[in-house]
């Protein structure tokens, strides 16, 4: 039997059987290779290490960081309200809130997965609570959730060019414009759906709404850019000094506290 087909069966036997999933790839892997390879596993551990042994692999687990205490201190709300203050008027509105909110939101965690727990709970109340279908409102929360994965500071542009020793900075500029232009599509998509559906209730616009949800989300969306620009081959600089200020801005504390 070939070497990837043993691989993909035993992982999937292990899955199957409900071992848990890091366990699965693991005992997978060592398997097959004392099956058909005569590694020694004392050099399995050596490259395994080796390949966990990145500076750049740092950057992961604070981006997380600070997509966890961003969630904590109120910030995927905050980002709503600015979206919805500055698009929510048009024709679709929650549908483009969701998108830019979205955009907004990767910008700060770099992961799909906490846009998705932060912000999609928000989208999907708002948007099924103003005439929006649940599937649509779902659907659309989960597409516009892959922007955190293209837009920098993104976690698998970060690991992509750590394994591949490309410079990262690079690779997250790089990221911006088909970030932009997805943006673009999502929003013209959404204008024609819910036009053709009759979707969606406008809210109507106002200044002070305006800068009154800037003032509030200003401080957050500034977290990462400019320590991103000052080292852009090294992105941990970035995302821990974005884990100190996002747990040193004043706004979080009340969130952390036990509510009385």
């Amino acid at each position: 039997m070939n070497m990837s087909l043993a691989l993909l069966l035993v992982f999937f036997l292990f899955f199957m059987i409900g071992v848990p999933l890091p366990i699965s790839l693991g005992a997978a892997s060592v398997g097959v290779l004392c099956l058909y390879t005569d590694m020694p596993l004392d050099l399995l551990s050596n490259s395994m290490f080796s390949a966990m042994n990145s500076f750049m692999l740092v950057a992961v687990p604070l981006f997380i960081m600070i997509g966890i205490i961003m969630d904590r201190g109120g910030v995927a709300e905050r980002i709503f309200d600015f979206a919805n203050a500055l698009i929510g008027w048009a024709p679709g509105g929650l549908g483009h809130v969701n998108v830019v909110a979205s955009l907004i939101f990767g910008g700060v965690s770099g992961s799909s997965v906490a846009d998705v727990a932060s912000l999609g709970r928000i989208e999907i109340t708002a948007m099924t609570k103003n005439n929006y279908s649940k599937q649509y409102a779902v659907g659309l929360s989960l597409t516009t959730s892959v922007l955190a994965s293209i837009i920098p500071p993104s976690i698998l542009v970060i690991i992509t060019g750590s394994t591949a020793n490309e410079s990262i900075g690079v690779l997250l500029m790089a990221g911006i414009f088909p970030g932009l232009f997805m943006v673009l599509c999502f929003m013209v998509y959404n204008h024609i759906y819910t036009q053709a559906k009759g979707m969606g209730n406008r809210v109507p616009f106002s200044w002070s709404n305006l800068a009154t949800a800037t003032k509030r989300a200003l401080p957050p969306m500034l977290t990462p850019p400019h320590p991103s620009l000052r080292h852009l081959r090294r992105p941990v600089h970035p995302d821990g000094s974005g884990r100190h200020r996002g747990v040193l801005h004043p706004y979080p504390f009340h969130r952390f506290l036990p509510d009385h």
